[in-house]
């Protein structure tokens, strides 16, 4: 095995390009499900120039609802990959020798403030949390954040998807440069709309994290 070889970062490597792979089948399939199988593009009117074409030419066209779907599905699909990662990578670091290994040696985070007591694994007196609070925390102050940002992120999706129908609709109707520009808009205020709003989470999860 690649494990016996090169040891336990290169096998690491592997194992999550592999994992990584086989695990872009769902997207792939409803991709193409989405492609083929919902209203896609009127071939028949491939030949008509753009002042030819009606309206219901375009609304052969994908509607926002199934990009809608691809998305959200998208995003589901990260977290519960991440999630089944976590479980593959425990499985092969415990099959491998290497599990806890990280917690026997590294060192309680310098802001973490907590009462004394010794640790179960190490046997060190240190700063422990009890674990009912680290619940409560998770319940009453993480999961609340965490929807609120999830719900940003769902409603940012949602305006990108409905001013780039309406900018569409707008340059279908009158054909001029200024509309031409305007198509770019959304797709830029959507990109700087996701970096100001990591910002802000990563922010956020940092004083969450020294609280």
């Amino acid at each position: 095995s690649i494990h016996a070889y090169f040891g336990g970062t290169i096998a690491y490597y592997f194992s999550f390009l592999d994992f990584y792979t086989l695990s872009l089948f769902p997207p792939a399939i409803l991709a193409l499900f989405i492609t083929f199988f919902l209203p896609s593009a009127n071939f028949s009117s491939g030949n008509k120039t753009e002042s030819e074409s009606t309206p219901k030419d375009y609304d052969d066209q994908p509607s926002v609802s199934s990009y809608m779907v691809q998305a959200v599905f998208s995003m589901l699909w990260s977290t519960v990959f991440m999630e089944l990662w976590k479980r593959r990578s425990a499985a092969l670091s415990y099959r491998w020798g290497t599990f806890n290994l990280a917690e026997q040696f590294q060192e309680p985070r310098p802001g973490f403030h907590g009462e004394l007591g010794t640790n179960p694994v190490t046997g060190r007196l240190e700063p422990l949390f009890p674990e009912w609070k680290r619940r409560l925390r998770i319940g009453l102050v993480s999961l609340p954040a965490v929807g609120v940002f999830l719900g940003l992120v769902v409603m940012g999706m949602a305006g990108f998807y409905f001013f780039e129908r309406l900018v569409s609709d707008w340059h279908r109707g009158s054909g001029s440069y200024f509309t031409a520009v305007l198509l770019y808009v959304p797709s830029i205020a959507h990109i700087v709309y996701t970096n100001v709003l990591g910002n802000v989470y990563r922010n956020v999860a940092l004083r969450l994290t020294e609280a």
